[in-house]
């Protein structure tokens, strides 16, 4: 076996690397391709080697007949990075497998592991998946529709796949049928365009089919599909959700999970953009055998413990699709008012932002003028506007930390307004998408719906994210005619779950016993009488600033948060605010030592590592052993596993790479604390579902419902089942619930 490597100029610093991955016989050249007739060059260049690897955009293109651009080139179009794992072949037959630029080695996580699996297919093809033969064809009259719906009903499975256009049409509903003949695996994709109202009336027949079903992020076409009144039954498999139950760190995409899973993938997304029908078509059948390909070849590679994460996740997109549908009732008049409120709000800070310049005509918005601004007042080395660059310049001098703040809160102001307040509704419906297969943690992601709707020649969503609505947006959203609103929260979760997992026994001792979690942990760190702090006989907090410093300071420990970013999360007002709030507590409870320690902090970074310090104090085991126990365990398997059963394959390097470390850090506790609210999720759903209760969403480590007037019988019911108890380290955990209930809005 040797491969012959054609490489770019700028892969040339790490071709010594790329030695590392062929057979001991392999060599490596740069490219010496001439614009000239590539392919008898490549051949004869090749003639000597059994296959060939490129990074390069230029074989690629000629090889594939299509513009393959560089990864660095900007503007439309597929990339090499696309095409990376694509495996065409010459003329001779001799195999080529495009792989991502070699920069990608140092530059990614991902690198090594992605360029050894490439190189796989041409070093070790018996070992991956053998792709059905692709044939298909256009289901669009009766026969061809009762021919194909007869074929659908014998198969194995059916992989779906939809396209959509403007207003939310449907244009085609393409079905892959999978049959096992004789032992062997054999596939026909069908196109059923929306030419009738026929066709569409054979849509529903194939979603009715009991076949097990298999999509491609089915959310988004389970979604377009209800809208139609259109129901799938029996959809038990995502590709998406397989792919993410097994290496939840790496895209998610068809393409990608194609290029990954079967040998012979070769990059096709673009050919959806045709505007030739017969393309549109093909591109759409291609879609849903790539589709059942894909799952065919998962089940034939992934491990059992993949297998395992996709038994725990995937029943979660059924509540996630009723809540995807439904959205939450916006009070009109409450919107119109808080969009001219937020209007006024954002004059009143323009203008003050303008007259403590002194220049009428300042605009915020402006990179030009506000790099301007920061040149002005001493922070000669920015050279953008951007967000990072303005926080990095408020650190630099108390002026610049004025000027930043206030042109980041009009910019905050100017885009929650036209964020929240003016996303788009259907009627007077929020409507939003929650995803269970968007974060590694295992947390929902959300944005807009799915459903969305053309303006001009732009593709709009309907609604806007739910998981972060800032405080005012919500006020506009309420319950339906009849319903009050419920949101039931585990309490301090996190920190219960970090206690559990990192096995400190003062932090398990506090999250069990303190009346008041924050503010017992503000006294421990601080040494100021938890008395002073709290009010123990009527429970209310006495220094409200202090508590909910410490709060986000706790937060941001258990992710192993450094100084900068602890900065970058509490805002620079809030570090200063802490050292003075903390040297007069300090002052008043006689603590010279902590007060002459803080004193001496001059600057942002370090009052930020004074904080993080004053809690390493008391918890000491997180930092000490437990940390050294998530490095040990990643080095050894690669893997991170929680006590809910869910598995994590790690690409990061948390022994070297601080950021990986807090990955992976914040891993434990936020999965172990979202699978138990998920738990709960997906039995509330299936078990209390009715006329007189309606979920609405999972946000973050709460369950948000609405509930039928007189029935607070079935918010306790629903705090019932949120009571999970997990064994975690020989140690029952269950996190109390928080209910906030009785609301007709949500604030």
């Amino acid at each position: 076996m040797s491969i012959l490597a054609l490489l770019t100029k700028d892969d040339i610093p790490y071709s010594k690397r790329l030695r590392n991955f062929l057979p001991t016989e392999g060599k490596h050249h740069g490219t010496i391709l001439k614009n000239v007739d590539f392919i008898a060059e490549i051949e004869e260049a090749a003639a000597n080697y059994s296959s060939i690897i490129t990074t390069d955009s230029r074989i690629a293109s000629k090889l594939l007949g299509v513009k393959v651009k560089a990864g660095g080139e900007d503007g439309q179009g597929a990339t090499i990075n696309d095409y990376a794992g694509s495996l065409v072949k010459l003329p001779s037959g001799k195999e080529v497998v495009i792989i991502n630029p070699l920069n990608h080695l140092v530059t990614t996580d991902t690198g090594e592991f992605l360029l050894k699996r490439y190189i796989s297919k041409v070093v070790t093809p018996e070992k991956w998946w053998t792709t059905t033969g692709f044939s298909w064809g256009v289901a669009d009259t009766p026969s061809k529709l009762e021919e194909m719906l007869a074929h659908c009903a014998t198969a194995n499975y059916l992989a779906l796949d939809i396209e959509t256009g403007g207003e939310g049409k449907i244009n085609v509903l393409g079905v892959c049928t999978i049959h096992l003949v004789a032992g062997e695996w054999e596939t026909f994709s069908y196109v059923i365009p929306s030419t009738n109202e026929l066709c569409v009336d054979y849509w529903a027949k194939v979603c009715a089919l009991p076949q097990p079903k298999i999509f491609q992020n089915g959310l988004f076409d389970t979604t377009h599909l209800l809208s139609w009144g259109i129901p799938v039954t029996n959809w038990l498999w995502d590709t998406l959700g397989l792919f993410h139950s097994w290496y939840s760190e790496l895209p998610k995409r068809l393409d990608f999970i194609a290029s990954f899973l079967l040998r012979d993938a070769v990059y096709w997304k673009d050919e959806g953009k045709s505007s030739n029908l017969e393309e549109y078509y093909r591109y759409n059948a291609k879609d849903t055998w790539v589709t059942a390909n894909a799952f065919l070849a998962w089940f034939k590679e992934a491990p059992a413990w993949a297998r395992q994460n996709y038994r725990i996740k995937f029943p979660e997109v059924f509540p996630c699709l009723q809540c995807n549908l439904e959205g939450l009732e916006v009070d009109i008049e409450a919107k119109t008012k808080m969009a001219l409120d937020q209007t006024t709000i954002l004059d009143r800070e323009l203008q003050n932002v303008r007259e403590s310049l002194g220049y009428p005509d300042f605009n915020p918005s402006s990179p030009k003028q506000v790099l301007q601004l920061l040149h002005l007042i001493g922070v000669k080395s920015a050279t953008d506007s951007s967000e990072k660059t303005l926080l990095k310049a408020a650190k630099t001098n108390p002026l610049a930390s004025y000027f930043v703040g206030k042109i980041l809160e009009v910019r905050g102001a100017k885009k929650l307004l036209s964020t929240y307040i003016d996303a788009p509704l259907i009627g007077n419906r929020f409507l939003y998408s929650l995803n269970p297969f968007g974060t590694d943690t295992g947390r929902m992601a959300s944005k807009k719906s799915n459903l969305y709707f053309m303006k001009g020649s732009v593709f709009k969503g309907y609604g806007q994210q739910i998981q972060n609505l800032p405080e005012y947006a919500k006020k506009m959203l309420k319950a339906d005619e009849g319903f009050l609103l419920c949101e039931i929260d585990k309490k301090s979760s996190e920190s219960y779950c970090t206690a559990a997992l990192s096995q400190d026994p003062k932090l398990w001792e506090v999250v069990h016993t303190a009346p008041d979690f924050h503010c017992y942990n503000t006294s421990l760190f601080t040494g100021i009488p938890f008395e002073e702090l709290y009010d123990a006989t009527t429970g209310k907090v006495l220094q409200k600033d202090l508590r909910t410093l410490f709060k986000r300071v706790n937060h941001g420990y258990n992710y192993n948060m450094g100084n900068e970013v602890l900065i970058e999360t509490m805002g620079i007002e809030n570090i200063w605010k802490a050292k003075y709030l903390l040297l007069e507590g300090f002052k008043k409870y006689n603590n010279p030592e902590k007060y002459a320690e803080l004193f001496s902090c001059v600057t942002a970074q370090g009052v930020a590592q004074f904080l993080l310090r004053l809690i390493d104090a008391v918890y000491p085991y997180i930092k000490q052993k437990w940390y050294p126990e998530i490095i040990r365990e990643i080095v050894a398997t690669k893997k991170l596993t929680n006590p809910s059963g869910w598995t994590r394959f790690c690409f990061g390097h948390p022994e070297s790479n601080k950021l990986a470390l807090n990955a992976y850090a914040a891993h434990g506790a936020q999965h172990l604390s979202v699978a138990m609210v998920n738990v709960s999720f997906i039995e509330i759903w299936k078990e209390m579902q009715s006329e007189d209760f309606q979920l609405k969403a999972q946000i973050h480590d709460s369950i948000f419902f609405q509930y039928r007037i007189g029935r607070e019988d079935l918010v306790w019911e629903a705090e019932k089942r949120m009571q999970v108890k997990v064994v975690v380290h020989g140690k029952e955990l269950v996190i109390p619930n928080d209910v906030t209930m009785g609301k007709e809005f949500w604030k």
